[in-house]
């Protein structure tokens, strides 16, 4: 594993930790908050094939002071993610005018200055 790889796991890992402090699915089908310098779009999206049909999916859109974007798919299920998360809870991209692997990184050093 290199560290890309080990800096992508970090993130998903870290993104379900912001998500269930600060990103709990609000009332209503969306919500924008400012996290640490970055401001996150979320937005209720339909579920996908297999998830409880109570469930709610929502996209998140993280947008960065450096330019930088991450989309996350998350599923919530009884006011939790839904588990296992790392099926559940998913980063679906990383932009920024950089590539995707410069957009990785970005995101991860915002995350480090997240208080989680």
């Amino acid at each position: 594993m290199n560290l890309l790889e080990s800096t992508r796991i970090a993130n998903a890992i870290t993104i379900q930790r912001l998500l269930r402090r600060y990103l709990s699915p609000p009332e209503g089908r969306s919500r924008t908050w400012l996290v640490e310098g970055a401001t996150v779009y979320g937005a209720q999206i339909g579920n996908r094939y297999g998830v409880p049909s109570d469930s709610q999916t929502w996209r998140y859109v993280f947008e960065g002071q450096g330019g930088w974007t991450a989309t996350v798919r998350a599923c919530w299920h009884n006011g939790d993610l839904l588990r296992p998360w790392a099926t559940h809870t998913v980063v679906i991209s990383y932009v920024s005018d950089g590539g995707e692997d410069e957009a990785c990184r970005s995101v991860n050093e915002w995350l480090q200055a997240v208080p989680l």
